[in-house]
C-alpha cells in the first residue's frame, strides 16, 4: 500500500468512525458514507493534499484506490489563498460581541410576528429516558455542557450582535415525580407537559437559550431537552445528547473546550464573499435563477399569509432496521448514498399530491468545512441551506430521479461557498423576487451513531420558522425515523399523514419488491388511499337489471285504481294514463322504422302530456327525445336533422309552428282517439336499448344530443326508488324542465313506485307561489330540481315554510353548485325533509353519486359530490392517466351501466370525450375534481370552458361561435362575470358595432338563457403567449359597454320612470334603459323573485314571475302595474 492509499485509507476510518478493517475497492457508500460525510472527506483531502476533486468525481471514484489515483491526476491543481477564506483562532475575541450569521439573521427574522408564518421560533426538543435517574449527577452534567460549549452560554443583543459570557451556572433541572400516577394517566400528562415545554419560548436576549428538566416515572426519568435554534443546530443538538449521557455515566471525565470557538467560525463566513469560490458559485447560482422552480403547490385549507398564529403538528414514521438495511444495499447496488434514495423518497411523496412534477426543498446542510481539526466538536448553528429544483421525472424510473438527485447534490456540493441565504438575498436585490422553499427536508443519518450508555434519545420535535413542513430523517434503536412538523392550520391531517405514509411505503417497496422501482417511477396510492376510495373505484360496472316495460308493468297492475299524476287540478289514475299513452303508441308505432334506432321527439309544454308521450315512446320501445319549446327554429332544424327524427309528438298549441320543419311527421296528442285500456303492452326491449335523448350545450352552438340506455336509468330508478324509500303514498312535484335530465325521474320515478308526479300549471311554473301551492295541496313528499330553484322558493318568502313544507321527506337537488349557506337555509326550512346532493353529467344517465347533507357539511364550506351509485365508479386521474390520491386535483372520469354509448352524429367528439383507463371505457367529464380522505368526491369545475347557469350546462364556445359569426364582428369570446354571475360578451370590429343590434342578431340562433346579459367592443382582442384567448385579462379590464346608436327614448309614465331607478338599483347599472330585456339586464330567476318584491313594495301590485320572465321589458312591466284592477 502507498503512502497515499495510506492516507486516504485512514481519513475514510476517521470520517466514518470505522474500526474494522475494510477493502480499498469498498466504495464509501457501502462502508456507510452519505452526502455530508462526502462532502467532509472531500474537505480533509483539499488541506492534505492540495486538490480540488468534484463532488460528481468524488461519488463516481468513491473508492481509498480510485480517489487515490484521482489525487495524482490533479495534484498539480493547487488551491490558492485567494480560493478559499482565511481563519484563524483569536482568544481575544471570545467574549467580544459578534454578527450573527445569515441564518441566525433569517431565524431572527422568523421570531417576528409580522412575517408570514412567522411569530413562532426556530426550537428543538428530545426527550432522553434514563432509567436509573440521579438528580445530582444529571446536575453536574449539565453544569459540564455549560463549561465546556460557549454558545449555551450565548444571548442576542437587540443591535443584531451575539456574545458570550464567560461564566454562567445552569439552574439544576426541575424534577417532577409522576410515579404515583396509574400509567395511562402517566402517558397522558407526558403528552401535555411535551407541548407546554416546546411551546415555552425563550427570549433570545436573557440567558438561558437551552432548558433541562426531568420527570420521574414509573420504572423510568425521562429527560426534557428543549433549546432555541438560534444557537444550535441538528448536527448540535445530537452531540450534545452524546456528551451529556458521557459526562452523566462518567462523572470524572474532564471538561475539554473545543479550540475553535464561535466567533472564530463567524468571521470565517464573513470572508467567504471575497474569495474566487464564493463569485465563481455566485454565478452559477444565478444562472440557476433562469429556470427556477415553484414552491409546492400542494393542496391547501388557507393561504400562509392568514395565519397570525402557528400551530405545529407531528407525524412520525418509523422504519425498521430490516427496512433500512435493504434501502442501504439498494443504494449502494444503483450507485447511490442512501441519502439519494430517502431525499428522493421524499421529494416524491411530496409532489404526489402538488399540482405539478416540479418544486423548491429547502435542503439544510451542515457547514463545517474543515477549517480546524475539532470543527466537528463545535456547538452552534453551523449551518445553512441550499434551494433543491427537485423534479419527479414521471416519466423516468425512481432509480433514474435518485440518480439524476444524486448528480444534482454534488453539482451543489461543488458550488457551495453560496448559500441559500446568499441566493435569496441576491435574487431579491437583482430580481425583486421572493423565493418560497417551504417545505425542509434534513438527514441527520450522517450523524455518527452515538453508543448509548445510561441515555436513550425517544423522541424528538422540531419547529423552523416560516416552514410548512419540516422533514427530519434521523436513527433511532429499531432503524431510522421520519418525523415531519407539519404547520397544522395550512392542510388537513390526512394530507400530511399519507405523505408520511408514502415516504414509508416508498422504502417498504425496496425492501419488499426493489425491482419496481427499478422499472417505475413510483409505487402509486398506498395502501390506506386503496382502501378510502375503493367506494368510488371498485363497483362491478355491468349487473342485471330489469326491463324498464317490466318495472311500469307491475305498477300499472299494482296499482290501477292509484292516482299516478295530477296537473291543471285533475287526477288521472295509473289506469287512465297507461290507457292513455296506450292510445299514443298505437298511433305512434305505425310510424316508426321497427327498430330502437329511431327516436320521437316531444314537443310540449309542462303538463300531463308530457308524461303521456314520454309513456307511449317506452310502450313502443322507442327513444323519447324531449325538446325545449323556447328552441330558435333554426336551431330546432338542426338537431332534429342531426338526430335523425322523423316523428315529433306535440298538441294543438306548437302544431303549426312545427309544420314548418320538412320531412316531418307529427302526432297531435289532443286528436289522439281513446283507447280501452284493455290491451296494455310493451313492445319487445333489451336492457341496452335507448330510453331517452337528452340535449346538452355543444361547442359549434348546436345542442349534442346523448342517447341514454334502458339498464343505465333502471339502475338509477331503483337505487334512488330504495334510497328514497318511495312508495305509492309519495308525490313527487315535476317542477324541473322536461329537457333537463332530472326531469326523467319526476316521469318514472314515480310510475315504477305506485306515486303520483304533480304538475305546475304550465303558466305559472315558474312561479315559487305556485309551487308552494302545490306542496300544501296535494302533500308533495319529494323534491327534485337544480339548486336555483329551491333558492328562488326560498326567496319567496312563503309564511310559515315549516309547516307549510311539512310533507316534504327528500329534496334532491343537483346540475349545480349547492352553496353551504343555501344548504342550511333548506335544512332550517323543510324540517322533516332529508336533503341529498345528487350529480353526474347528463352523459352518465340522470344522476350517478349523491351525497346525504349532514350537520358536519353545514360547518365546513362545501358539500361534496359524494359517492358513485352502485354499478358506478369515479375515477380522478392526473395528466398521465393514473389515479389521484385523496386532496389531489384531477379530472373526473366515470365508467358504468349509466354512460351513454355515444354523441349522436358526432364521431370527432365520441373520440375526445370517451377512453380508456386500465382496459375499461369511461366518459371524460371534463370538471376537475378530488378524493376527499374519508372515500368521498369532490367537484372543483370545469376544465374546459363549459359552465352552469341556472342548472343548465353552457359551452362558452359555442356562443362565442355564433357571436364571431355576426356580420362584422371578427373575433369574440364569452366569460360568466364573477359579480354577476352573467354572461359577458366581449368581441372586435373593424367599425363601430351597435351591442343591441348584435344581442337581436343572437336571439334569432341561441335560447334566452345562452344570450350575454351585455356585450362589450374592445380594440382588439388579449391573447396568451400560446395564442389563446387571455380570459383573465378580459376579467380585469376596465370596459363599459358602448353607447347605443340610437338615444334611448324617456320613460313614457311616473310608474316606468320608478322601475328604471329601481332596476338601476338592483343590477348596479345606471345604462339600463326601459327597453332593455330583463335577461339582458343580467336577469336570473333569482333576481326576479327580488324584483317582485320590490315592485309589491313600492307599487302594491303582485305581479307573477311569469310576468317578468315572458314579458322581459320595463315599459311592459309598468303597462301591468298601471292596467285598471
Amino acid at each position: 500500500m502507498s503512502q497515499l492509499t495510506q492516507q486516504i485509507h485512514e481519513l475514510f476510518a476517521q470520517v466514518l468512525h470505522l474500526t474494522d478493517a475494510f477493502d480499498d475497492d469498498t466504495p464509501f457508500i457501502e462502508l456507510g458514507g452519505q452526502s455530508i460525510l462526502m462532502g467532509e472527506l472531500k474537505s480533509r483531502m483539499e488541506q492534505m493534499f492540495q486538490v480540488d476533486i468534484p463532488f460528481d468525481v468524488m461519488f463516481a471514484q468513491g473508492t481509498v484506490s480510485g480517489l487515490a489515483r484521482q489525487v495524482e491526476k490533479t495534484r498539480n491543481n493547487v488551491i490558492t489563498g485567494s480560493r478559499d477564506a482565511d481563519f484563524s483562532v483569536d482568544p481575544a475575541c471570545r467574549f467580544q460581541p459578534c454578527p450573527m450569521t445569515d441564518l441566525q439573521t433569517a431565524y431572527y427574522i422568523g421570531r417576528q410576528a409580522d412575517t408570514e408564518l412567522g411569530g413562532s421560533p426556530t426550537r428543538g426538543y428530545s426527550e432522553i429516558i434514563c432509567t436509573e435517574y440521579d438528580q445530582e449527577r444529571m446536575t453536574q452534567a449539565i453544569r459540564k455542557l455549560f463549561q465546556k460549549h460557549d454558545v449555551l452560554r450565548c444571548c442576542f443583543q437587540p443591535d443584531g450582535t451575539q456574545q458570550t459570557v464567560p461564566e454562567y451556572d445552569p439552574p439544576a433541572p426541575e424534577l417532577e415525580d409522576i410515579s404515583h400516577m396509574p400509567p395511562a394517566e402517566q402517558e397522558a400528562y407526558l403528552l401535555q407537559k411535551r407541548e407546554r415545554i416546546f411551546n415555552t419560548l425563550f427570549d433570545v436576549h436573557q440567558l438561558p437559550l437551552v432548558s433541562f428538566s426531568a420527570t420521574r416515572c414509573s420504572g423510568k426519568t425521562v429527560i426534557h431537552f428543549n433549546h432555541d435554534g438560534m444557537i444550535i443546530d441538528g448536527w448540535s443538538h445530537e452531540k450534545l445528547i452524546d456528551e451529556l449521557d458521557q459526562f452523566y455515566s462518567d462523572p470524572e471525565r474532564p471538561v475539554t473546550p473545543p479550540g475553535i470557538c464561535f466567533p472564530d467560525y463567524v468571521r470565517y463566513l464573513e470572508q467567504l464573499p471575497g474569495t474566487e469560490q464564493f463569485q465563481a458559485d455566485k454565478a452559477y447560482w444565478m444562472e440557476q435563477a433562469h429556470s427556477m422552480y415553484p414552491r409546492p403547490s400542494l393542496p391547501l385549507l388557507r393561504e400562509p399569509s392568514q395565519i397570525k398564529q402557528v400551530h405545529t403538528r407531528q407525524v412520525i414514521r418509523y422504519i425498521s432496521q430490516p427496512v433500512w438495511d435493504s434501502v442501504t444495499g439498494f443504494a449502494a447496488r444503483h450507485g447511490l448514498t442512501p441519502f439519494a434514495v430517502l431525499f428522493t423518497a421524499f421529494g416524491k411523496s411530496i409532489l404526489k399530491y402538488c399540482k405539478d412534477d416540479r418544486c423548491l426543498i429547502n435542503m439544510p446542510v451542515a457547514v463545517r468545512p474543515q477549517i480546524h481539526p475539532e470543527i466537528g466538536e463545535l456547538i452552534g448553528e453551523c449551518s445553512n441551506f441550499f434551494l433543491f429544483g427537485f423534479d419527479a421525472m414521471p416519466d423516468s424510473s425512481f432509480v433514474e430521479c435518485a440518480a439524476r438527485n444524486q448528480q444534482k447534490i454534488a453539482q451543489i456540493m461543488q458550488h457551495n461557498a453560496f448559500f441559500g441565504t446568499d441566493y435569496i438575498r441576491a435574487l431579491q436585490k437583482t430580481e425583486g423576487a421572493s423565493v418560497a422553499a417551504p417545505i425542509v427536508f434534513t438527514s441527520l443519518i450522517d450523524v455518527p451513531r452515538r453508543r448509548e450508555i445510561s441515555l436513550k434519545k425517544t423522541y424528538t420535535k422540531t419547529h423552523t420558522s416560516q416552514v410548512w413542513i419540516d422533514a427530519i430523517a434521523m436513527r433511532n434503536k429499531e432503524g431510522i425515523m421520519l418525523t415531519m412538523d407539519c404547520a397544522a392550520d395550512l392542510f388537513e391531517e390526512s394530507l400530511t399523514d399519507s405523505i408520511g405514509d408514502t415516504f414509508a411505503e416508498t422504502l417498504e417497496t425496496i425492501h419488499r419488491d426493489p425491482e419496481r422501482l427499478t422499472a417505475h417511477a413510483f409505487i402509486g396510492l398506498t395502501h390506506k388511499e386503496q382502501a378510502a376510495i375503493r367506494d368510488c373505484t371498485h363497483a362491478d360496472p355491468q349487473g342485471n337489471m330489469p326491463l324498464l316495460s317490466e318495472l311500469l308493468l307491475e305498477a300499472y297492475r299494482r296499482y290501477p285504481e292509484h292516482a299516478a299524476c295530477i296537473a291543471g287540478g285533475n287526477t288521472r289514475t295509473y289506469a287512465e294514463v297507461f290507457s292513455t299513452a296506450d292510445s299514443i303508441a298505437k298511433q305512434l308505432l305505425p310510424l316508426l322504422s321497427g327498430s330502437n334506432s329511431c327516436q320521437t321527439a316531444v314537443f310540449l309544454e309542462k303538463g300531463a302530456q308530457q308524461l303521456y308521450a314520454a309513456l307511449a315512446c317506452t310502450m313502443c320501445n322507442c327513444a323519447y327525445f324531449p325538446l325545449d319549446i323556447q328552441m330558435p327554429e333554426q336551431q330546432l332544424a338542426g338537431c332534429l336533422k342531426n338526430a335523425g327524427i322523423r316523428v315529433i309528438l306535440t298538441n294543438s298549441r306548437w302544431a303549426d309552428q312545427l309544420r314548418r320543419l320538412s320531412d316531418i311527421t307529427l302526432v297531435n296528442l289532443d286528436s289522439v282517439p281513446s283507447s280501452d285500456g284493455k290491451s296494455i303492452a310493451f313492445q319487445p326491449s333489451a336492457p341496452g336499448d335507448i330510453a331517452y335523448i337528452i340535449n346538452t350545450s355543444g361547442t359549434t352552438g348546436m345542442p349534442k344530443s346523448i342517447p341514454l340506455r334502458q339498464d343505465g336509468l333502471v339502475n338509477c330508478l331503483l337505487e334512488t326508488r330504495a334510497y328514497c324509500n318511495l312508495t305509492e303514498g309519495d308525490r313527487l312535484l315535476a317542477i324541473t324542465n322536461y329537457c333537463h335530465d332530472m326531469s326523467v325521474f319526476d316521469l318514472y320515478g314515480s310510475l315504477i313506485s305506485g306515486a303520483a308526479v304533480v304538475f305546475p300549471d304550465a303558466e305559472r311554473e315558474k312561479d315559487p307561489c305556485h309551487w308552494a301551492e302545490l306542496i300544501a295541496a296535494y302533500g308533495i313528499t319529494f323534491w327534485n330540481s337544480v339548486p336555483a330553484f329551491l333558492e328562488i322558493l326560498l326567496a319567496a318568502e312563503i309564511p310559515h315554510p315549516e309547516t307549510a313544507f311539512a310533507s316534504l321527506r327528500n329534496i334532491l337537488t343537483g346540475g349545480d353548485w349547492i352553496p353551504v349557506p343555501l344548504a342550511k337555509q333548506i335544512r332550517h326550512s323543510f324540517v322533516n325533509a332529508r336533503l341529498t346532493s345528487v350529480g353526474g353529467p347528463s352523459e352518465t344517465t340522470v344522476w350517478n353519486i349523491w351525497h346525504t347533507v349532514t350537520d358536519a357539511d353545514l360547518q365546513g364550506s362545501f358539500i361534496p359530490y359524494g359517492k358513485p351509485i352502485p354499478h358506478t365508479n369515479y375515477f380522478v386521474l392526473d395528466e398521465r392517466g393514473e389515479l389521484c390520491p385523496p386532496l389531489t386535483e384531477g379530472i373526473m372520469f366515470v365508467e358504468g351501466m349509466g354512460v351513454t354509448p355515444g354523441y349522436i352524429g358526432l364521431p370527432e367528439e365520441n373520440q375526445k370525450k370517451f377512453t380508456l383507463f386500465q382496459g375499461r371505457r369511461v366518459y371524460n367529464t371534463g370538471d376537475r375534481g378530488m378524493y376527499l380522505p374519508e372515500g368521498t368526491v369532490k367537484i372543483l369545475g370545469r376544465m374546459d370552458q363549459q359552465v352552469k347557469i341556472n342548472g343548465k350546462r353552457i359551452e362558452l364556445e359555442g356562443i362565442q361561435e355564433v357571436l364571431q359569426s355576426l356580420p362584422g364582428v371578427c373575433t369574440g369570446a364569452v366569460l360568466v362575470s364573477d359579480h354577476t354571475k352573467a354572461l359577458t360578451g366581449f368581441y372586435t370590429a373593424r367599425t363601430e358595432l351597435d351591442p343591441q343590434t348584435l344581442i337581436q342578431q343572437l336571439k334569432e340562433r341561441l335560447p334566452s338563457y345562452m344570450i350575454p346579459a351585455q356585450l362589450v367592443q374592445i380594440p382588439s382582442m388579449p391573447i396568451t403567449q400560446n395564442g389563446k384567448v387571455d380570459i383573465p385579462a378580459l376579467r380585469h379590464m376596465d370596459v363599459k359597454p358602448l353607447q347605443k346608436a340610437e338615444p334611448a327614448a324617456a320613460p313614457d309614465s311616473e310608474t316606468e320612470a320608478a322601475l328604471l331607478t329601481l332596476c338601476r338599483e338592483l343590477f348596479e347599472n345606471p345604462d339600463i334603459m326601459p327597453e332593455d330585456d330583463f335577461f339582458v339586464m343580467g336577469g336570473n330567476s333569482i333576481t326576479a323573485i327580488r324584483l317582485l318584491s320590490r315592485i309589491r313594495q313600492q307599487f302594491g301590485v303582485t305581479l307573477t314571475i311569469y310576468d317578468i320572465l315572458n314579458t322581459p321589458q320595463i315599459n311592459q312591466w309598468a303597462a301591468l302595474i298601471d292596467q285598471p284592477v
